[in-house]
């Protein structure tokens, strides 16, 4: 990206041999050089995503470098002006994505996902003790993913002590509580998980985690299940899935739930504390809504697929590498 963005002040006429540090490229101009020479050359001026991507990485290097004096604050709110200039960064959908949409609206293929969960834990319960302690962690993993559909790095680091908590007490649902520093955005991610959800985690916990984990080891995953979500889904739902993509789940069974609905991952721009708290609530309130999507479309599709512990869900079915 560095590279991109010296090339850019070069073409546009800057002697190389000029600049000598890094902190040339904090300049508001050259900055709006920069960004230029990465706009479409139609009538608009269209970004190109390179733009954004360069000047999300310019900030973010400017606020290392140049500390928190008034004029250094000054200097990088006008990078942020020039970087609004460029307007809303285009979201179009991947054609993974689209692809993995197109397969999730057949009902059948949904309601396998969504039943998934409970079909490996079914299988768990039938398999041998080790075998089965991975397949069980597979499906919390997943159960999570259907609910509180977060980064790959933030799931596998859940922490039983740190992050997995019950505010009601031992008996009321458990909720995952990830501080913003700890998130990829620096938004703090709060999720209470469904009742269904919660008792998968407790089962785990109790039956399966400690033929996975050391006693010192409070990870609620210690085994292998992030290196395996994937497969397991292509296995038992036919389907191409990463757990990154589930965030795409989340948005369709949210507009089908309800369109004006927006989904629980948005990021937070304003950081004021009243505004933060806000979106905090929101968020939780959002992630239930997910839950009560994901639980409809399980109840209302159930009769679809074939049930736990029919012929499909033998134990010969489990994932490849097993």
């Amino acid at each position: 990206m560095n590279s991109l963005a010296l090339s850019a002040v070069v073409e546009a006429g800057t002697d190389p041999a000029s600049i000598t540090t890094l902190d040339y490229l904090f300049q508001p101009p050259v900055l709006q050089t920069i960004l230029e020479r990465y706009c479409e050359d139609d009538a608009d001026q269209t970004p190109r995503p390179t733009a954004h991507n360069l000047a999300r990485m310019l900030i973010g290097f400017a606020k290392q470098r140049l500390g928190s004096s008034p004029a250094a604050l000054d200097r990088i709110a006008e990078l942020h002006r020039l970087r609004r200039c460029l307007g809303p960064q285009a979201q179009d959908l991947a054609e993974k994505n689209r692809r993995l949409l197109r397969e999730l609206s057949d009902p059948a293929t949904l309601a396998q996902l969504l039943l998934l969960p409970e079909r490996l834990a079914a299988w768990a319960a039938r398999g041998t003790q080790a075998r089965g302690a991975l397949a069980m962690e597979v499906a919390v993993a997943i159960a999570i993913l259907l609910v509180a559909p977060m980064r790959i790095s933030n799931l596998a680091r859940l922490h039983l002590k740190e992050h997995l908590v019950r505010p009601g007490g031992s008996r009321s649902l458990r909720m995952i509580d990830i501080p913003p520093e700890q998130v990829k955005n620096e938004v703090r991610l709060l999720y209470e998980l469904s009742q269904r959800v919660t008792g998968l985690v407790d089962r785990f916990v109790r039956d399966c985690r400690p033929r996975l984990a050391k006693p010192d080891n409070f990870y609620l995953f210690p085994g292998r299940s992030m290196r395996q979500i994937r497969d397991v889904i292509a296995h038992w739902v036919g389907i191409d899935m990463t757990p990154h993509q589930f965030r795409h789940l989340a948005g369709l069974l949210m507009q089908k739930k309800s369109p004006a609905v927006s989904p629980p991952w948005r990021s937070y721009s304003d950081t004021s504390a009243s505004t933060r708290s806000s979106a905090i609530t929101r968020n939780s309130i959002r992630c239930r809504q997910v839950a009560n999507s994901t639980q409809s479309w399980r109840v209302n599709l159930r009769k679809r697929i074939c049930h736990v512990g029919d012929a499909n869900d033998s134990a010969s079915t489990w994932s490849p590498g097993h």
